[in-house]
């Protein structure tokens, strides 16, 4: 028996000759589609839109933030937060803000006040507001990162626009892979 083995191998391949070689490989593919490189590994981010009691926001009047009665009531985030459970400390957080509408007549509506990283307008224009933010230190593993937002609005009545809405979204450059943050914005 062991000699028509013999017989068979010299002459060509084999069932056994197949099948060792068979035996040999499969756990190699295995092993090396099973256990990709840490560095390849995205990690894992959240970012989710904060928002007060009833969705309820403030927009200060543009010229005059600091008077009294310049106050006007609406609906909206008063932030948004971004929670680490990546496993490392993040990088720098960057992205943009953008709040727009369709009707581009007074009044506006843009950010006033930012905490939690720097904030930089890159447009005010007439019903399209854009900034850019950035928190340089990141955010360590396991901890969540704060931005609150304060709105404005320009023009100088308290009524006009009244059910005005505007779209917002917050998109992120870094970390990649983070879906937008979109909402809308209402003056009351």
């Amino acid at each position: 028996m062991n000699e028509e083995v013999g017989k068979e191998e010299k002459g060509g391949i084999s069932r056994r000759r197949v099948a060792a070689g068979v035996a040999w490989s499969v756990p190699v593919i295995l092993t090396t589609e099973a256990a990709p490189p840490a560095s390849a590994s995205p990690g894992k981010y959240e970012a989710l839109l904060d928002y007060a009691n009833l969705q309820a926001a403030n927009f200060v009047q543009f010229d005059k933030p600091t008077n009294s009665g310049q106050y006007r009531s609406g609906l909206g985030p008063t932030g948004f937060h971004l929670k680490n459970s990546s496993g490392v400390a993040s990088g720098a957080i960057k992205g943009s803000i953008s709040i727009s509408s369709a009707n581009t007549a007074d009044p506006s509506v843009g950010i006033y006040s930012f905490s939690g990283g720097t904030l930089t307008a890159t447009s005010t224009a007439p019903g399209k507001y854009t900034a850019n933010f950035e928190l340089q230190a990141g955010v360590a593993n396991g901890a969540t990162a704060q931005f609150s937002l304060g709105f404005y609005y320009t023009g100088s009545s308290k009524t006009a626009g009244a059910g005005k809405k505007f779209n917002l979204t917050v998109s992120f450059s870094s970390p990649t892979g983070l879906l937008d943050l979109a909402t809308e914005l209402t003056l009351n």
